[in-house]
């Protein structure tokens, strides 16, 4: 089921809590990533997956999430910080959602790779606050 996971576009993948998701999207971000070493021995190492670099975006929605103003901060915040990591100072926009469309943009420029983009908890700010 991995390795068809990974070799796919777009997937969302939905579970009962503690279900171990969280885990499985920080197994699959060093996938993306390229952390061969942290897979050898195991079947995907021997399936011949090259484990290609990617720009990886691995977003938790559950943090800061104490009110939807502390979620947007959050978001806020974290894009920045994978902006500034990533070579990007200055956002044109404070709104999380054209934030992230502007990061891409700039990862996509920068690496010539698609993203990866890995949310966990995204139905936290729902079950929350909607």
């Amino acid at each position: 089921m991995l390795f068809d996971l990974i070799l796919g576009k777009q997937r969302f993948l939905s579970r009962p809590r503690r279900f171990g998701k969280s885990l499985f999207l920080t197994t699959l971000a060093a996938i993306f990533r390229g952390q061969a070493d942290l897979f050898a021995g195991l079947k995907i190492a021997n399936l011949g997956y090259e484990f290609k670099k990617y720009p990886v975006l691995h977003l938790d929605m559950s943090l800061g999430s104490s009110s939807q103003d502390n979620l947007l901060k959050s978001l806020r915040g974290t894009l920045e910080m994978i902006g500034k990591a990533e070579g990007k100072k200055e956002f044109d926009s404070d709104i999380p959602g054209l934030m992230l469309k502007e990061l891409v943009e700039a990862l996509i420029a920068k690496y010539h790779e698609n993203v990866v983009m890995l949310i966990d908890e995204y139905d936290y700010p729902v079950s929350h606050y909607i």
